[in-house]
């Protein structure tokens, strides 16, 4: 049954003037309808005159008593642009949603679903808040759309460089975040010129000895991975450094710059902190720190190429024989070594004065201890092994000792003779 407005409005006036507490109209359905174009025009106003009501007390309530999950206590509709329905508040609360068991509030639409706004530059507080007292977390966000432009959430802020996007600080988890194949939280800055920080952790408590992030997987790619996509090569892949040095005694715990812990490995050069070429070849060298004898061991390719001793620091190139092929006594090396040319020089960019062979002349004698190089620009160099010259030191040696037991022979015989 529909009652128009006067009548309505004669209801609640009478009943008012009667009861003076409370008014009640029961029929099968009322419309109340408005044409006022007022800025604050309405059909429907509920006013409580107590200066102080009950904490639960309501100007207007809407109530369905439908037992199922069905129906809805209060419906508003904008057909226009506007809004459905306006919670305003002094310094209470807009809008307040109470459930037992089902959802507080719950908002629907083909575009956005929910908007909070300040509109007030001075207003300090915080725009939306959610407190949960309970066990269960504070935000759950499902996203069921498989597109991957899709985002949980969203922050674009407007400020100066000193502002945060997202700003999070708790004593339990604070974000967490799940994605089934796309990425649980990203964040971005750059947009429009703008400039910032993606992505800051802080542990501004100079005793809490926890980590100010730490990134876990059981999957087989890497729990963590940075990447430098700067066109023209600026910037760093990544940063490691301290402000202030570690000052009292040596100790294993986290306090270098940058840190690799490893297990013991099983696998040679798949331990430790490898340095590999992204180019076709994807050259690759590891270091592994050896758990029994803390000797620094190098890979290259997997390849075991030498250690660093540790206990006295110097570094022993692979030599053992089981390792070797082709082994062959090795030719007349003293004539060579005569040849040989020392020299002083400077190297370039350097005022420091040095000695020692030009390996282009080490070439034609010793083409053994030079090596050939070409860097990945083109660019091709010599190096020597230096540590090889001993080596040949020790088969000149040899020769000459050969020369020199002739030669004590020969005197010998000499002297006998003369004794004849």
């Amino acid at each position: 049954m529909k009652i128009h407005v006067i009548f309505f409005s004669f209801l609640l006036s009478l009943s008012n003037q009667i009861f003076a507490q409370s008014s009640t109209v029961s029929p099968n359905q009322i419309d109340v309808s408005s044409v006022l174009n007022d800025t604050y025009g309405y059909s429907i106003r509920g006013v409580l005159d107590n200066a102080a009501p009950g904490n639960n007390s309501a100007a207007i309530i809407g109530r369905n008593k439908r037992t199922s999950s069905g129906g809805l206590g209060v419906w508003g509709i904008h057909d226009g642009y506007g809004w459905g329905v306006l919670g305003q508040s002094k310094a209470g609360i807009g809008v307040f949603g109470y459930s037992e068991d089902g959802i507080a509030l719950l908002g629907s639409s083909n575009s956005k679903v929910a908007r909070f706004e300040s509109f007030s530059q001075t207003n300090p507080y915080t725009i939306f808040e959610i407190y949960n007292s309970g066990t269960g977390g504070g935000i759950d966000l499902i996203l069921g759309n498989t597109n991957s432009s899709s985002k949980g959430i969203a922050i674009n802020h407007l400020g100066d460089m000193n502002s945060t996007g997202l700003y999070v600080s708790t004593n339990g988890t604070s974000v967490w975040a799940n994605s089934k194949g796309g990425i649980g939280i990203f964040s971005q800055v750059g947009t429009d010129n703008s400039l910032g920080i993606a992505g800051k952790f802080e542990n501004i408590n100079s005793a809490n000895s926890n980590n100010a992030l730490e990134a876990f997987t059981i999957g087989t790619g890497a729990a963590a991975s940075f990447k430098n996509l700067n066109s023209d090569g600026l910037g760093s892949g990544l940063v490691v450094g301290k402000s202030m040095a570690y000052k009292t005694a040596f100790t294993t715990n986290a306090h270098v710059d940058f840190e690799v812990r490893h297990p013991i490995e099983e696998v040679n050069g798949m331990t430790g902190l490898r340095i590999l070429n992204n180019g076709p070849n994807l050259s690759n060298w590891t270091l592994y720190t050896a758990n029994s004898t803390g000797d620094l061991i190098l890979y290259a390719d997997g390849i075991i190429k030498g250690t660093f001793n540790g206990s006295t620091g110097a570094y022993t190139a692979i030599s053992d024989k089981r390792l070797k092929t082709n082994i062959k006594d090795y030719t007349t090396t003293l004539a060579n070594v005569m040849k040989l040319e020392v020299k002083s020089y400077q190297r370039l960019n350097s005022t420091k004065t040095e000695i020692g062979l030009m390996a282009q002349d080490a070439l034609k004698y010793f083409p053994e201890i030079v090596y050939d190089n070409t860097n990945d620009k083109g660019e091709q160099f010599y190096t020597m092994d230096y540590c090889r010259l001993g080596v040949i030191a020790i088969k000149a040696v040899q020769e000459q000792q050969k020369e020199i037991e002739l030669l004590k022979n020969e005197i010998a015989e000499l002297k006998k003779l003369m004794k004849k």
